[in-house]
């Protein structure tokens, strides 16, 4: 019994080593992902002038929150809108502030929400509502009342992804069917019990309500929406110009519901053992694609340490999104590569690069022949990283569409790393049973104590914790306990000669008990603490 205990323990050690230190990983992670911007990238946000408004064309507004916006769900919708030509596209917030996107890059809003009210009479035609972190945060709060006063009955409601969290806060969609991420819709379905969450479909098309399910997802809905509203030409066009992929869900938007499964702890694996992360730049320029960074930050962001950079301290986007970087090219810290997101004349800001920076440089597009820019990033992610986490990154974003996985199967960098937190928690249990237990006569040591604990006067309490001193000198618990006794009963006499010389004797018997002792010291404060002493017969024999 005592040999199964003691493997027991040794289990339990590696065990809470590993969610110990996983937890510490992965809250890190996370940390980085929704990370705020220094304040030296905060001061350099110039606001510029909004896109003309078209007073013929239906207007889209697409809403960035108080804490970081999900980047998919914002760059995506703004680059379809705006690529179909045929909308006033804005990105708007509540004040002009810079806006936090997942994944490390800043935005300027383009109008304020009091300035889109003053354009428009009776608000937007279209108001899409991106995954916020943190929407119950006190700092959405602007945002959840202005976004109430949508509820007109004229502007189409459109969440991506894990929007529909957005709606359900705001009560917007209280006793209405939507859909959100397969990752999310359990835990909403129990904090929004008032909201009919459906589950298997790719988006939900109801009256003034577009809701979509996980990412990627969106982009089929807008595909959807632009095609009720303006027909063939608008999807064939933004397809074509974004390079995406033929998609099944136009015709039909069932699909079966992806849940999770054991390989998907690989996204906890590399989120809490993944460590040092590999840190890459993302370099932005002007004419940098939307979906092209979106797919660079979303698809990364779960496997690299990223970081934003620009030659300048602001650039501006395709369709004319103002980015602001957290980096330049000569503050930028270390990275293992610098990421080009594909983008008008990506190749060739990629050749620049190449000649004039010592870091590897991977262009994610390539412009002689374009491809879908999450296909790129999440199949060089199987070639860089490992297979397994490139299609969990493709589960978590709904890419799915086929993909050309080829790389190494697992992340060995985070098993090496779970199974060195592991060992780490085998030998501090060792060292533990090692510094903690050591030779003690229990009966006789106990006997001491209790006596020590008994006396009416404290010379006798001192004799009896002096002879228990010596009984534990080689047990490191026992002999602490020892002088913390001592150092109790001397505060109580009001000996602080005793207190001041037993606080040393403590953290002395903590470090050393296992190590050397001066056998038969008695432990006291007013005698020599390296000084070895007789002992007692009685006490002799015991040991």
């Amino acid at each position: 019994m005592k040999k199964l205990l003691w493997m027991f323990s040794y289990v339990m050690a590696f065990v809470v080593a590993v969610a110990f230190f996983g937890y510490l990983g992965f809250t890190k992670s996370m940390a980085l992902i929704v990370s705020l911007p220094p304040n030296a990238t905060t001061s350099a946000g110039v606001s510029l002038p909004a896109p003309v408004y078209d007073p013929r064309k239906p207007t889209v507004a697409i809403l960035l929150g108080n804490t970081p916006t999900e980047a998919t769900d914002f760059l995506g919708p703004y680059a379809m809108f705006a690529e179909a030509e045929v909308y006033n596209v804005y990105a708007i917030a509540a004040s002009h502030g810079l806006r936090t996107l997942t994944g490390g890059l800043e935005v300027i809003p383009q109008l304020t929400f009091a300035e889109l009210d003053a354009l428009l009479t009776r608000g937007p035609d279209i108001l899409v509502i991106p995954a916020m972190s943190d929407i119950r945060s006190h700092d959405n709060t602007p945002v959840l009342q202005w976004l109430r006063q949508q509820a007109n009955g004229y502007t189409l409601l459109f969440s991506w992804c894990d929007g529909a969290e957005v709606l359900a806060e705001s009560g917007l969609v209280d006793g209405k069917t939507v859909t959100a991420h397969w990752g999310s819709i359990d835990g909403y379905e129990r904090a929004y019990p008032a909201v009919h969450w459906q589950r298997g479909m790719r988006y939900i098309d109801a009256d003034n309500l577009l809701t979509t399910a996980g990412l990627t997802s969106g982009i089929d809905a807008t595909l959807h929406l632009l095609e009720k509203q303006n027909g063939g030409a608008a999807v064939a066009k933004v397809t074509a110009a974004l390079h995406l992929p033929e998609s099944e869900f136009l015709k039909t938007p069932r699909m079966q519901q992806f849940v999770f499964s054991a390989s998907d702890s690989t996204m906890l694996l590399n989120f809490a053992f993944g460590w040092p992360k590999r840190r890459a730049g993302i370099w932005l320029y002007d004419g940098v694609g939307e979906l092209d960074l979106a797919a660079a930050l979303d698809v990364y962001g779960m496997t690299d340490h990223l970081h934003t950079v620009a030659d300048g301290t602001a650039v501006l986007s395709q369709h004319g999104l103002h980015f602001v970087p957290r980096w330049t090219s000569e503050t930028l810290p270390s990275v293992g590569r610098l990421l080009v997101p594909g983008g008008i004349g990506a190749s060739q800001i990629a050749t620049n690069l190449q000649s004039h920076s010592r870091t590897s440089v991977t262009v994610l597009q390539d412009d002689a022949a374009p491809r879908f820019p999450f296909h790129a990033t999440l199949e060089d992610v199987a070639r860089t990283h490992d297979t397994t986490t490139a299609a969990f990154a493709a589960k978590r974003l709904e890419v799915r569409t086929p993909l050309h996985l080829v790389g190494q199967r697992w992340p060995l960098g985070a098993l090496s790393m779970l199974l060195v937190a592991g060992i780490m928690g085998v030998f501090g249990r060792a060292a533990l049973g090692w510094l903690f237990r050591g030779p003690a006569p229990t009966e006789a040591y106990a006997k001491e104590i209790t006596l020590a604990l008994a006396a009416r006067d404290y010379e006798t309490a001192f004799f009896h914790l002096e002879r228990a001193h010596i009984l534990a000198q080689r047990n490191t618990v026992k002999h602490m306990y020892a002088h913390w006794l001592m150092l109790w009963t001397g505060l109580r006499r009001g000996d602080y000669r005793e207190v001041l010389g037993q606080v040393p004797r403590i953290l002395a018997a903590l470090v050393f008990s296992r190590i050397w002792i001066p056998e038969g010291n008695t432990g006291r404060a007013r005698v020599n603490a390296l000084q070895p002493m007789p002992v007692p017969e009685d006490l002799r024999q015991l040991l």
